[in-house]
C-alpha cells in the first residue's frame, strides 16, 4: 500500500513540475567559435571587443609549438619577455600586412607570424644532433 502511494505521488508530481533542460540555452547573439578555422576567422575574433579569446588562441597555439619543438629538439622562434596580449597584437598586425595568408589555417599562420617576427639568433638554434634541452634536478 505504501509503495503504491509513492508511485501515485510520483506520477502526480511528475505532471505538476515542468521539465527543465539541464543545459542552459546559448543566447543567439553569442558568436560561436569553430574548433578549426582560417586566419581570417582568427582576425575577425581578434577584432571583437573581447580580445581575450584571441590572445588565448595565440597562447594555446604557441604552447603546441613549444611542445613540438621540444619533442624535435628544435626552436621555431625566440620570444622576448612579453605577454600573451602583446604577441596576439603582433599576430593581428601580421595578418593585416599579409592578407595573402588569411585563407590558411589559423594555427599555421600564428606559427609563421611568430617565427618571422621573433627569429632566434643563429647561436640559439640547435645544431644538428646537439641536445637542446638540459635535464632539471
Amino acid at each position: 500500500m505504501f509503495a503504491s502511494g509513492l508511485v501515485l505521488f510520483g506520477l502526480v508530481l511528475s505532471q505538476a513540475v515542468p521539465a527543465v533542460s539541464p543545459v542552459p540555452a546559448v543566447p543567439e547573439e553569442a558568436p560561436l567559435i569553430p574548433a578549426f578555422f582560417t586566419a581570417q576567422t582568427l582576425y575577425d575574433i581578434c577584432k571583437r571587443p573581447n580580445a581575450g579569446q584571441c590572445s588565448m588562441y595565440v597562447a594555446g597555439t604557441l604552447d603546441g609549438v613549444f611542445f613540438m619543438d621540444a619533442a624535435q629538439e628544435s626552436r621555431s622562434f625566440c620570444l622576448p619577455p612579453t605577454t600573451n596580449r602583446k604577441v596576439a597584437d603582433a599576430v593581428v598586425g601580421y595578418l593585416e600586412t599579409h592578407p595573402d595568408v588569411l585563407d590558411k589555417a589559423a594555427a599555421a599562420v600564428v606559427h609563421e607570424a611568430v617565427a618571422q617576427m621573433y627569429p632566434c639568433p643563429p647561436s640559439e638554434k640547435p645544431e644538428e644532433g646537439r641536445e637542446e634541452l638540459t635535464p632539471v634536478d
